[in-house]
């Protein structure tokens, strides 16, 4: 069954995840001293975190939300059976868990928990939410962990509507049981991921596709309330006082401006109207001198991927032709946009899964070695025309008969340095000629939502530190392929991937899968992206988490020292 799903996440998410494998919850939830309330910020008396987002969210629906910015928030307003902090799994609305000895049934014991207009959070609420997430018409980017729960396969593939029979059950208003086919070593970290996350059912049924768009159309059971969007302009969130670890949250206000113009937010942040702000290239050397930048590799990539079955004829036989896609790969000079148009620390990329992912008893990266055999680090001039030569000859056409294709990209500043820089590089080593589509971060979304592009620049942050993360992405049914590519092979070995319990024969699988997808040349990767940051001194407490929520300022504090 084919879904039109949406999964982005172009922005940079931090080094790899620890996976933490327990068998009972604790009931831990601080994240150390709470700082004097004597300290404060100057608003007001009161303790505000202020930071810019490039670009507008887009619907906050849990199930639905796909983009980092979606997520930074979601993760502050919602909060699911777990929380994830700096790697540590803590409890979230389960105060507590039991695991059975064959590691396939789970038994989370949830607390005294309300959400923000004062109901009680209940098993029922997560058994519903898991059936809306793993139902096809609502059609999330994270339906697909549904193969993960007993019959849940069935249920996602629409063989079956009867969610009874997936391994999913509310025992009581307060244990909810979950049964996996095999075991998961990442398991409690995925039930702090944002997709797990709790909905109201009435909710749900009075706003429908709108739940989520607006503050009130939402309601909330995470450490802080949306109070205010305006937007494209900001959000405005506020301490939730019916949290459950309240006495541990030190923030009254987060304000969130969204700001699309880097220099802008870096100018912000030195006018002291935000404490924390990425930092581009050209920022870095002037704050260096300071020793006050922040650099972390993280485990995301970016690429160009191609509309493999175009709809217009002409442009179907380029993009559809495996060696002009080659050609274009052999193009890009990956060292060059690493070192030199970001110059932040990004690594070049020629294989899809990073260095920093976990394999089967090392980095996966360190167990199966990908070199240039695919793409190369910097560009290779002469075979790329030779790749060029063979797609027009198997084409049928001239050189002088190329079209010219569109890139689309969302109108950040390091888009499009990224995409002018390629564009060049097209021009200059093949003939090729492109053109730069540059439209807002949902616009790009809904042009991407309605396959309508030629070429289009984006990235993936993975959700957990397992390598399947980024397979799974472009399988048929995956939040990247709305082109429609399909290999069966790839299919059946990512299915297996998912459902094997023999981990060696797994992390085989997982290599085989990487290099059929290389060799399909759907993506042409670019580079392996960091995180790079300042923040006042008076931010005590802040994150860049390694998976789902980019900036985690939940246990923040204002301290003015």
């Amino acid at each position: 069954m084919k879904k039109i799903l949406k999964k982005i996440i172009p922005l940079l998410l931090v080094l790899s995840f620890i996976l933490a494998g327990c068998t009972t919850g604790t009931t831990k939830s601080s994240t150390g001293e709470s700082t004097s309330n004597e300290q404060v910020a100057e608003q007001g008396n009161k303790k505000v975190f202020r930071y810019a987002e490039e670009a507008e969210p887009t619907i906050l629906d849990p199930h639905k939300s796909f983009n980092p910015i979606s997520l930074d928030i979601t993760y502050a307003v919602y909060e699911g059976l777990t929380r994830v902090y700096d790697g540590e799994v803590l409890p979230g609305m389960a105060e507590s868990w039991d695991v059975s000895e064959d590691g396939l049934t789970y038994t989370f014991h949830l607390r005294d928990a309300k959400w923000s207009d004062g109901e009680p959070v209940t098993a029922e609420d997560f058994t519903y939410s898991f059936e809306r997430l793993f139902n096809p018409d609502t059609l999330s980017d994270y339906g697909n962990f549904a193969v993960y729960f007993e019959g849940g396969e069935d249920y996602w593939e629409g063989k079956t509507t009867d969610f009874s029979t997936v391994g999913v059950k509310a025992l009581d208003d307060k244990t909810l049981e979950c049964k996996l086919v095999v075991p998961k070593k990442y398991f409690l970290n995925l039930m702090g991921f944002g997709a797990f996350h709790p909905v109201r059912q009435d909710y749900i049924e009075k706003y429908g596709e709108s739940y989520g768009s607006d503050p009130e159309k939402a309601v909330y059971n995470g450490p802080f309330i949306l109070k205010e969007w305006k937007h494209e302009e900001s959000l405005l969130e506020v301490k939730n006082d019916d949290y459950w670890d309240k006495d541990n949250i030190h923030l009254d206000e987060v304000q969130i401006s969204i700001v699309n113009n880097p220099a802008t937010r870096v100018n912000m942040y030195e006018t002291d109207e935000l404490d924390f702000t990425q930092l581009t290239k050209t920022d870095i050397p002037s704050y260096e001198k300071g020793s006050k930048v922040n650099i972390q590799p993280n485990s995301s990539i970016y690429w160009l991927q191609y509309q493999v079955n175009h709809k217009d004829p002409k442009k179907a036989a380029f993009l559809g032709n495996k060696n002009f896609r080659k050609a274009l790969g052999w193009a890009i000079d990956r060292r060059a946009i690493a070192d030199s148009v970001l110059a932040d620390g990004s690594l070049p990329a020629t294989r899809l899964v990073p260095a920093t992912i976990q394999g089967l008893n090392k980095k996966h990266a360190e167990e199966y070695s990908i070199g240039e055999e695919y793409f190369p680090t910097t560009a290779n001039i002469e075979k790329a025309n030779e790749y060029l030569d063979l797609a027009l000859q198997e084409i049928g056409k001239k050189k002088e008969e190329m079209p010219t294709f569109e890139i689309l990209v969302d109108d950040s500043e390091s888009a499009r340095l990224i995409t002018e820089a390629i564009q060049d590089m097209f021009d200059k080593n093949l003939g090729v000629k492109m053109e730069i589509k540059a439209v807002t971060s949902s616009q790009k979304w809904d042009e991407m939502g309605n396959n309508n592009f030629d070429i289009m620049y984006a990235g993936f942050g993975p959700d957990f530190n397992d390598p399947v993360n980024y397979l799974d992405t472009w399988t048929l049914d995956g939040g990247y392929n709305v082109m429609g590519w399909e290999n069966k092979e790839y299919e059946e070995l990512v299915r297996f991937i998912n459902t094997t319990n023999d981990n060696q024969a797994r992390a085989d699988a997982i290599d085989k899968a990487e290099k059929i997808f290389l060799d399909e040349v759907v993506f042409n990767p670019i580079f392996f992206g960091t995180a790079v940051y300042t923040q006042k001194d008076t931010v005590k407490g802040l994150l860049r988490d390694s998976t789902g929520m980019d900036i985690n300022y939940i246990y923040v504090d204002i301290v003015n020292e």
